[in-house]
């Protein structure tokens, strides 16, 4: 199971990366008369060139967390110790922290405790120039929650509201569609 959910976060890491980079490197003209109906635009993944930006990031290896693009900076939040695989993960250490770098080599601490508290499978979008973050386990609670956090800065964070209309889960998704929030799937405490 640890390593679908390893998988999964890097699959989210690559897309968000991808997003990243091609809306800041392809300005493309989509102005389609007859001269221009030739020019196609097309993703080839082979031609992806990746290298390792930072084999010691100075955050403690992780799982569960969530990763935004915010202000021309990558921003790392919460998560959960890759830890031993025969104890619950209820019991391994959980995180508050907020990391952001501009390059994925150099690393800076924002907050070692947002207000968010320590939180795991958590949903995060960036949407009216905040960073949004949904639900997911946090370890002081001892529970799944279906609060709604936000931040400017992603060191000082608002909790929005503590108990929004949707079933407590952790595991979901959330994107911004239409200028509207979608929050969707996950599992909450009847492992639905």
């Amino acid at each position: 199971m640890k390593k679908i959910g390893l998988g999964l976060v890097i699959i989210f890491i690559v897309f968000w990366f991808l997003v990243f980079y091609y809306s800041q490197e392809a300005r493309i003209n989509f102005n389609f008369d007859q001269e221009n109906r030739e020019k196609e635009v097309s993703f080839n993944p082979d031609e992806l060139k990746w290298s390792l930006a930072n084999e010691n990031a100075p955050w403690e290896k992780r799982d569960a967390h969530s990763i935004e693009l915010f202000n021309n900076k990558i921003f790392l939040m919460g998560g959960i110790e890759d830890g031993d695989i025969d104890v619950a993960y209820e019991y391994h250490k959980h995180f508050s922290d907020v990391w952001a770098t501009e390059n994925g080599n150099d690393w800076e601490l924002i907050t070692d405790q947002a207000e968010s508290g320590q939180r795991r499978a958590h949903a995060s979008v960036v949407f009216q120039d905040k960073i949004w973050i949904f639900g997911g386990w946090e370890k002081e609670a001892w529970q799944l929650k279906n609060d709604v956090w936000q931040s400017e800065d992603g060191k000082n964070w608002i909790e929005v509201n503590s108990s929004a209309g949707w079933t407590p889960r952790k595991g979901h998704s959330a994107v911004v569609f239409n200028d509207k929030i979608l929050l969707f799937g996950g599992m909450s405490t009847n492992w639905r």
